[in-house]
C-alpha cells in the first residue's frame, strides 16, 4: 500500500478510508447530470447553477474557495478542552485560555479547505454541511 487517506469528522470517530478526487470548475458541463444529486448545500450561499438549473457545488468550490464558514467558526474557533485532560487548577466546564493549547489548535488547523463529499458518507462518517472534517493523507515512498 503507498498510500492511505482517512476522512472522519473532527473527533475522528468514525474514520473511513476513502479516495479523493481533484476536478475542474467545469466538470457538472461535462457528466451526466442523472449522476450530480444535491443532498445538503449550504443555505446562504448564492450557489452557480448547472445546465439544468441544479446548484453547481463543484464551480462554488473555485468562485468562493476558502470563504466558507462552518457556525463553530462564528467567533473564532473555540474547542473544548476534552473532560479527562483538563487540567486539576480548571473548573470543569469553564474556558482553558491557555497559550500552549491555544497554539496547538492554530497548527491543527493551518491547512483549510473546501470541499463536496459524497453523500455515501453522511451517515457512514457522520458529517454534514455543518461538520468541520478532518482529512489525514499518508503516503509512502517506495524508492
Amino acid at each position: 500500500e503507498t498510500y492511505r487517506v482517512l476522512f472522519s469528522n473532527l473527533p475522528l470517530y468514525p474514520s473511513v478510508r476513502q479516495l479523493i478526487y481533484g476536478v475542474e470548475s467545469n466538470y457538472l458541463d461535462v457528466v451526466y447530470d442523472d449522476l450530480y444529486f444535491v443532498k445538503e448545500i449550504e443555505d446562504n450561499i448564492e450557489y452557480p447553477k448547472t445546465a439544468h438549473g441544479t446548484p453547481d457545488a463543484i464551480k462554488m468550490l473555485y468562485v468562493d474557495a476558502g470563504n466558507a464558514k462552518l457556525p463553530i467558526e462564528g467567533n473564532g474557533l473555540h474547542i473544548p478542552v476534552p473532560l479527562a485532560s483538563a487540567p486539576r487548577d480548571i473548573q470543569l466546564g469553564q474556558p482553558y485560555n491557555s497559550t500552549h493549547e491555544q497554539n496547538e489548535i492554530k497548527e491543527a488547523y493551518r491547512e483549510y479547505l473546501d470541499c463536496v463529499v459524497t453523500a455515501a458518507l453522511y451517515d457512514l462518517a457522520s458529517v454534514s454541511v455543518d461538520t468541520p472534517l478532518s482529512l489525514y493523507v499518508e503516503a509512502k515512498d517506495l524508492s
